[in-house]
């Protein structure tokens, strides 16, 4: 048995326009790099269960992305995929406390990921 006292989730939407360049077209090994620039939106949520509160926040700004990584052909138009990436972004959203005062809430989205994946070309 457990006991889930509190409970938070977050959901990140990127949309951006990238540039990617492979660095070999007809080996089976295609190593490449992109980046990327766009907007983000970011959704928070969070549940305490000890005091049936509830919480929510969304946050949007601008944002970039650069990655590299390494596909192994699986067809002329396909490849298997491993890189990594690193996200840069600070998402913001205003806010007006009890007393009327306004001010801006912020949160740092930086930070390097993983992806493994199939890559369809068209």
């Amino acid at each position: 048995p457990q006991l889930i006292l509190a409970r938070a989730d977050g959901q990140l939407v990127p949309a951006m326009a990238y540039l990617q360049v492979d660095l070999n077209e007809r080996r089976f090994l295609v190593p490449y790099f992109g980046i990327a620039t766009g907007y983000e939106w970011l959704t928070l949520s969070a549940n305490d269960y000890r005091n049936d509160a509830e919480a929510s926040a969304k946050y949007a700004n601008y944002a970039w992305e650069g990655w590299g990584g390494l596909g192994m052909r699986l067809g002329p138009d396909m490849t298997f995929d491993f890189e990594a990436f690193y996200n840069g972004g600070s998402l913001e959203r205003d806010v007006v406390d009890e007393f009327g005062q306004s001010w801006t809430d912020a949160v740092d989205v930086n930070g390097v990921g993983a992806r493994v994946g199939v890559n369809f070309q068209f």
